[in-house]
């Protein structure tokens, strides 16, 4: 059987792009289901970002995608005065069991730097915004502990760290 339904992932770069194609296959037709960008920076203007998080999938659920945010890794928001994504689940470095505690910020008003909620928690003079880095790239659900360095873990992405993350990582499906 064939089907249309398709869900994005995708870790820095890879993320940034997955936001772009999630708006662009739904524009050609997809079914695009629940999908995640996992510490992107913003790729768009607030007018394609208030269709993404108010429209596109308005009359199928309530969340068009997730946002996966860490500590006080600023890339996420960067650049400063693009749009956004509204919905996003924070994870604090450094939590025990920060899986089982992650923060799910899932308004207008919480997903703002006023709001406070997960990585609005932190002031843009406390956000980190080099790449790589210990907020950025250490991720609670990945195997090794840390999404920017795979060397060794899965064959063929041997990349060294820096390369791996100015590429996008090994997430961008």
């Amino acid at each position: 059987t064939t089907t249309n339904k398709i869900t994005i992932a995708g870790h820095s770069m890879g993320g940034t792009f997955t936001t772009l194609a999630v708006y662009k296959l739904n524009k050609l037709g997809f079914d695009v289901q629940l999908s995640w960008n996992m510490a992107g920076a913003r790729p768009g203007n607030v007018a394609l970002f208030n269709h993404i998080n108010n429209k596109m999938f308005a009359d199928k659920r309530i969340v068009p995608m997730w946002l996966v945010t860490y500590w006080n890794d600023g890339i996420t928001r960067w650049p400063q005065f693009f749009g956004r994504l509204k919905y996003h689940v924070h994870f604090e470095h450094g939590v025990k069991n920060t899986l089982d505690h992650p923060q799910f910020c899932l308004s207008d008003q919480n997903a703002t730097p006023a709001g406070g909620c997960g990585i609005f928690r932190y002031s843009r003079d406390e956000l980190d915004l080099e790449i790589p880095s210990e907020s950025h790239c250490m991720t609670p659900y990945s195997p090794i502990g840390q999404q920017c360095q795979s060397e060794g873990v899965y064959p063929p992405f041997n990349y060294h760290m820096t390369s791996q993350c100015f590429r996008g990582g090994a997430m961008a499906i």
